[in-house]
C-alpha cells in the first residue's frame, strides 16, 4: 500500500458499538480493520456481560497495532446514545473521518478504499459539512433498489404511509418488491448514488458534519435513530450517498431478517416486546414528524394496518402483542420518545 493511501486510512477513526456477549463477532471485525490499516478505533461497551468485559480487557493487548479507546456503560443504553458517545470520543482524536460499524459488520478488504475513492470523486460545496456516505450492506437491499431506480425516497416510504402500508400506492409497493431482486442482479457499472436516509452500521462522514448536523437524537433509544439523523442531513441541504462498491457483510442475521411473513404478521408474533415497542413507536414518530401532510389519509392507513395486526394476533392468541403494539402507536402519535421503563433494554 502506498504512503498516500496509508495516510488517508490513518485519518479514519472507526466507532464500533457492542453489547451483551458478542466479542466473537467484534474480534473478527477488529482483525479486518487491521488489514484495512485503520489505526484509531473507539469501542463502545454498551452493557457487555461481566465475562465479556474481562475478555475484552485481556484481548486488547493483541490489538496493539491500533489506538483503541473503550467507552463503557454499565448497562445497554441503546444504539442512539451508544453511537453518540462513540462519535464524541472519535472527535477527540485528530482523525478527519469517522466510520461507524456494528460489532457484527465485516467490511470487504477494499471497502474503506472504495469509500475514500468516492469521497474524493464527489464534487459538492463544503462536503465536509454536508456529505454522508454509506457502505453497501447485503441486508439493506431496499437502499440499493432506491439508488438504481433513481428514487431515493423509497427507503422512507410515501407521504402519509403508515409503516409499509399506503392504500393509494399498493401496486407501486408490490412493483418495487417484485423488481427488487432483478434490479439488484443487474448492477451494471453504477458505483454510487443518492438515498434519502441511511443506517449507522457502515456510515462514513467528515468530523465537521457534526458541527452542522449535531449528534443523533438519543431519545429514540433504539431503532430509527439512524434514519432520523441521516434524513435530517438531507432535508437541511446535505447529501446521503450509497457506495455500492464498498461492501460490508453481516456476521449475524438481523433479528427479523429471516422472517418470511409480512411485517404485519411478524408484529403479531414477535416475543421480544422491547424491540417491538421501540421499532413501532419510533417509526410512527418519524412518520408524524417528517412524512405526514394529510392526517386523514395517514389515519386511514393506520386503521387498516392496525386492524390486520390485531385480527391476526387475536387468531394466534397473542394478546400481549396487541397491547404493546397499541401502546407503541399511541406514544408515536403523541411524539413521546425517550426510555420507557416497561421495556428495558437487554
Amino acid at each position: 500500500m502506498d504512503k498516500i493511501k496509508k495516510k488517508k486510512f490513518h485519518a479514519v477513526c472507526c466507532v464500533i458499538v457492542t453489547y451483551g456477549n458478542r466479542l466473537h463477532f467484534l474480534f473478527k471485525v477488529l482483525e479486518r480493520l487491521q488489514l484495512l490499516d485503520v489505526k484509531n478505533i473507539v469501542i463502545v461497551n454498551n452493557g457487555l456481560t461481566q465475562h465479556a468485559k474481562e475478555q475484552l480487557k485481556d484481548a486488547i493487548g493483541k490489538f496493539s497495532w491500533a489506538k483503541i479507546k473503550i467507552v463503557s456503560f454499565a448497562s445497554n443504553v441503546g444504539s442512539a446514545k451508544g453511537f453518540s458517545r462513540g462519535i464524541k470520543e472519535a472527535l477527540k482524536t485528530k482523525c478527519r473521518f469517522i466510520w461507524m460499524l456494528d460489532d457484527d459488520l465485516l467490511p470487504n478488504t477494499n471497502a474503506l478504499e472504495e469509500m475514500l475513492s468516492v469521497w474524493d470523486e464527489i464534487d459538492i460545496q463544503e462536503k465536509e459539512y454536508n456529505l454522508i456516505l454509506f457502505a453497501n450492506r447485503e441486508d439493506k437491499k431496499l437502499y440499493t433498489t432506491a439508488l438504481l431506480l433513481s428514487n431515493p425516497n423509497i427507503v422512507i416510504g410515501y407521504k402519509n404511509q403508515f409503516r409499509s402500508l399506503h392504500v393509494g400506492h399498493l401496486f407501486s409497493s408490490v412493483y418495487v418488491k417484485y423488481t427488487m431482486k432483478n434490479i439488484i442482479s443487474q448492477r451494471t457499472n453504477v458505483k454510487f448514488g443518492e438515498i434519502a436516509s441511511g443506517y449507522f452500521g457502515g456510515m462514513f462522514f467528515h468530523r465537521n458534519l457534526i458541527d452542522r448536523l449535531g449528534y443523533p437524537n438519543e431519545d429514540f433509544v433504539l431503532y430509527m435513530d439512524d434514519v432520523d439523523f441521516t434524513y435530517r442531513n438531507k432535508i437541511t441541504g446535505g447529501r446521503n450517498v450509497l457506495v455500492l462498491s464498498s461492501l460490508i457483510h453481516d456476521l449475524e442475521e438481523s433479528w427479523n431478517a429471516s422472517k418470511k411473513n409480512s411485517a404485519i404478521f411478524q408484529i403479531a408474533l414477535w416475543e421480544n416486546f422491547t424491540k417491538l415497542y421501540y421499532s413501532i413507536r419510533n417509526r410512527v414518530y418519524f412518520e408524524r414528524v417528517y412524512t405526514t401532510n394529510n392526517t386523514v389519509i395517514y389515519f386511514i392507513n393506520m386503521v387498516i394496518y392496525s386492524s390486520l395486526v390485531i385480527v391476526y394476533a387475536l387468531l394466534q392468541g397473542k394478546i400481549k402483542n396487541i397491547k404493546v403494539y397499541c401502546e407503541a402507536v399511541r406514544d408515536g402519535i403523541k411524539k413521546k420518545l425517550g426510555v420507557n421503563s416497561k421495556y428495558p433494554l437487554n
